[in-house]
């Protein structure tokens, strides 16, 4: 039995998004400040058997053997406020938070599909916005 876990970082790319309605010359960008991340995973095939929906920790299947555990995908944001997610300009990548596969032994139900939703929270010019 081989356990295996898999961790990578998500990286986002700051995108001007609520600035539409800001007329700013191109060469004076605006910078945003990252004020909140949340994920929840939803839209998992199949539904049951999947516990965890709506929240940043979706678990399966039945551990096969002592001493191991249910198969899981976390997503952990990253924490705000966070000098990394302070004063982004267009195109600046930022850390959105962590993925982790934890891939055990398991019988019974497997995971077909899941979606993350991410929803981010910035200030812009002293207001606010949320992209989901």
């Amino acid at each position: 039995m081989i356990n295996k876990k898999t961790a990578v970082a998500l990286k986002g790319t700051c995108l001007i998004l609520a600035a539409a309605a800001v007329q700013v010359p191109s060469a004076n960008a605006i910078p945003i400040n990252i004020t909140g991340i949340v994920s929840s995973w939803t839209s998992t095939t199949p539904v049951s058997g999947i516990s965890g929906t709506n929240t940043n920790t979706i678990s399966w299947g039945t551990p096969a053997g002592s001493g191991t555990q249910q198969s899981s995908y976390v997503f952990t944001p990253a924490s705000t406020p966070s000098p990394g997610l302070q004063g982004l300009l267009p195109n600046s990548p930022f850390l959105l938070g962590d993925f982790t596969h934890n891939n055990f032994p398991i019988t019974g139900t497997t995971l077909s599909t899941a979606q993350l939703n991410v929803n981010i929270t910035f200030d812009i010019l002293g207001g606010g916005g949320t992209v989901l």
